[in-house]
């Protein structure tokens, strides 16, 4: 048997979200799932397109290619070092 990641993502938003939060490496790729069949795991569709687009952790752009204005709040999830943007928090783990 197989559980969508639409399907789990929910539950484990209501039931266990702190303690998903310290998880976030395990239970990453089954909320990009459930993004991607559509469950909204964020009100930042900016945020969540960049999550999507790359694993975190990895180079996202330098200073001045991601759009920082739309990102807002959520730019705290970020880090940049060497000028280069990378995202440390997922957007179903923000607090933006």
């Amino acid at each position: 048997m197989r559980v969508r990641g639409i399907d789990i993502a929910p539950l484990i938003d209501a039931y266990a979200h702190e303690e998903a939060c310290r998880k976030i490496s395990d239970l990453d790729p089954l909320f990009r799932e459930a993004a991607r069949q559509g469950y909204k795991v964020h009100h930042n569709e900016y945020y969540i397109q960049l999550w999507l687009a790359k694993p975190l952790g990895e180079p996202l752009g330098h200073v001045g290619e991601i759009d920082e204005r739309v990102l807002g709040d959520c730019l705290k999830h970020f880090t940049h070092s060497y000028r280069i943007w990378r995202m440390v928090t997922p957007p179903w783990c923000a607090d933006c």
